[in-house]
């Protein structure tokens, strides 16, 4: 017979781990979500195991109870302890099966052989009314361990040496690190009912099983949390990882679309230079076939960059255009350089299509001609590239007499802020000139050159 004081102290421990789980499930995170069935089944052997304390409570308290009706009470709570006992084994066998492997449809089709030992135990807790093998009801109404006590945990063990060997096994056989691993805390999961149900056997007064299988739940649900913490973390930077690859793509595919317009806009530019000297002037026009040709064969890794690439390459190029517009316009256009530095990088075909505009839209407008002036400094903040002319001054955003909407300033307008936060601003008035400042501000990342 269990003493009032040993019922008093099994109550308490009952009761403070059943509020344990009971607080894990009102106010922890769920593990019921789809996908994820051993999180589910974690939920439920938790659902379970506060069940088994509800039931397990109101037993001991009414152990020695004389009042009318407290027999018939005992009868039905001691009754479902052990009710809910047997298929709470098979649970956590089914659970230790799909942790250690993760097959569902495996877990199943072993499942019925794991039920055996519970249709046992089932029966015997049927037929206890008539036998008294599990427990028995003395005439003071006090629960007392059954004549074949024993010999009814036989179920009980059965589950926990199977949970022990699943685990074990997935130990040997899992290749996956992560999976061992759990496998591993499995059996410690397992080790402390196990003890549990040792020292209840050793010492019977005092309740050792459930605490044990609530501090392993509590175990197996801080192990889980961490892993929902860490699949949540990996998520996240994948997600990073996949949104910033996406918007690389999206800037290299808008970089490409805006580098496509100005291609063949320059190529047909240069064509025409090529046709107009072909009219009466074939050394001249040979000359420029050659300096076109050789513009095309050094050039074309920069016409197709899509990354910021360096000064010298881009003035390189902006020189041969200016080479082929030179033996067009002859002394009418006049070019002078003031580089103070080149120790920058800029958008690929930034420079050439503002010196165009120069050239075709302000110095050869005027019946004399004009010069452009191409100059670089460096401040503190930024590289400054200027592009001046003393031609007729022009509205940049005006479409021209030859019916074109010119693009390219805002093309390289964009693809200045796009790909270093850069910017172009111009400056023109009409009978003066204009002026073009293109800044691009010091601490951008720098990029590999991409010149051929």
């Amino acid at each position: 017979m269990k003493g009032r004081e040993t019922i008093d102290y099994n109550v308490i421990i009952d009761g403070l781990c059943a509020l344990v789980v009971i607080i894990i499930l009102v106010i922890g995170r769920r593990l019921d979500g789809e996908g994820q069935p051993q999180r589910r089944m974690i939920f439920a052997l938790m659902i379970g195991c506060a069940v088994v304390f509800a039931v397990d409570i109101p037993g001991l308290l009414l152990d020695g109870k004389t009042f009318p009706g407290a027999r018939q009470l005992l009868w039905f709570f001691d009754t479902a302890y052990w009710m809910l006992h047997a298929p709470y084994c098979l649970m956590w066998v089914v659970f230790t099966d799909l942790w250690c492997f993760g097959s569902i449809e495996d877990t199943k089709r072993r499942a019925w052989f794991y039920a055996i030992p519970m249709v046992v135990k089932i029966a015997v807790i049927l037929t206890n009314p008539l036998t008294g093998w599990l427990f028995i009801l003395d005439e003071r109404n006090v629960y007392t361990p059954g004549t074949r006590y024993n010999l009814c945990l036989i179920p009980y063990y059965l589950y926990l040496l199977c949970a022990f060997s699943l685990a074990i096994i997935g130990c040997c056989v899992n290749r996956d690190r992560e999976r061992r691993r759990k496998c591993q805390f499995m059996i410690v999961y397992i080790f402390l009912p196990f003890c549990g149900s040792i020292m209840e056997l050793l010492a019977y007064d005092i309740s050792w099983v459930w605490p044990t299988v609530a501090l392993s739940l509590l175990m197996v649900y801080l192990d889980e949390q961490r892993q929902i913490l860490l699949d949540e973390q990996l998520a996240v930077a994948q997600a990073a990882e996949t949104a910033a690859r996406m918007d690389a793509q999206m800037a290299s595919s808008r970089m490409a679309i805006m580098l496509s317009q100005i291609q063949p806009h320059f190529l047909y530019n240069a064509l025409c230079v090529i046709q107009d000297l072909c009219h009466g002037k074939a050394p001249e026009a040979e000359q420029a076939t050659i300096a076109f040709s050789r513009f095309l064969r050094g050039n074309l890794d920069s016409l197709r960059a899509d990354k910021p690439i360096a000064f010298e390459q881009e003035i390189n190029h902006t020189k041969y255009y200016l080479q082929l517009e030179a033996m067009r316009f002859g002394e009418r256009l006049a070019v002078r350089y003031d580089i103070g530095t080149t120790s920058f990088c800029l958008p690929a075909l930034t420079l050439q299509p503002v010196v165009e505009n120069a050239v075709r839209y302000g110095v050869t407008k005027r019946e004399q001609g004009g010069t452009v002036l191409i100059s670089t400094r460096e401040t503190r903040d930024a590289f400054l590239v200027a592009v001046k002319d003393d031609g007729v001054g022009f509205n940049p955003y005006q479409k021209h007499e030859d019916g074109r909407t010119h693009i390219g300033i805002s093309n390289v307008r964009q693809r200045l802020r796009d790909m270093c936060a850069g910017d172009l601003v111009i400056t023109s008035e009409q009978g003066v000139g204009t002026l073009a400042v293109i800044t691009i501000p010091k601490g951008v990342k720098s990029v590999e050159n991409t010149g051929g």
